[in-house]
């Protein structure tokens, strides 16, 4: 493949990154009125050669600064969770947290209460719980949507706890 090709081949796969990003994101924001994130060190995660390609080619960093920038156009709250909460290894339902656990553990019980989690899903949903606990008394949650175009409110849009982004 010449270098022609080669660079081209790659402005095609960004241009398509980009505009999935684009979409996604508005989608995002649009049907959520709180969207909370974990502030990850995506340099950090480069650095690591058995992640570098995944994180590199999902264009995280660039995704997140477009959840955050359309967020306070369509009046969706953004929340960044530190990337130092142990979101992962908390339970969700008591609060206990573990004290070691590899990033192979996919699944995990916690001894306390014995429920089985997801380590991806219970992560979202710490971050979810995080992020919306100061949040609590600025009605985040509450009835109020920005006005549309003809200056009503529009439906009431509930936060969503998403994972694997």
């Amino acid at each position: 493949m010449t270098g022609l090709r080669l660079a081209r081949l790659d402005e095609h796969i960004a241009d398509q990154r980009r505009d999935f990003h684009h979409k996604v994101s508005r989608i995002l924001v649009e049907e959520n009125q709180f969207i909370g994130l974990e502030d990850l060190n995506v340099r950090g995660m480069l650095a690591n050669h058995h992640l570098a390609k995944s994180i590199g080619d999902a264009g995280w960093s660039a995704f997140v600064t477009m959840i955050g920038y359309k967020g306070a156009w369509y009046g969706c709250q953004v929340e960044k969770i530190s990337r130092w909460y142990p979101s992962s290894k908390t339970c969700s339902v008591c609060g206990t947290k573990m004290e070691v656990m590899l990033l192979k553990v996919r699944m995990w019980q916690c001894p306390i209460c014995e429920t089985v989690h997801n380590r991806n899903v219970n992560a979202a949903i710490n971050i979810l719980n995080r992020s919306t606990a100061g949040a609590a008394g600025s009605n985040a949650w509450g009835q109020h949507v920005r006005p549309s175009a003809d200056g009503c409110a529009g439906r009431t849009r509930k936060p969503t706890c998403f994972s694997g982004w």
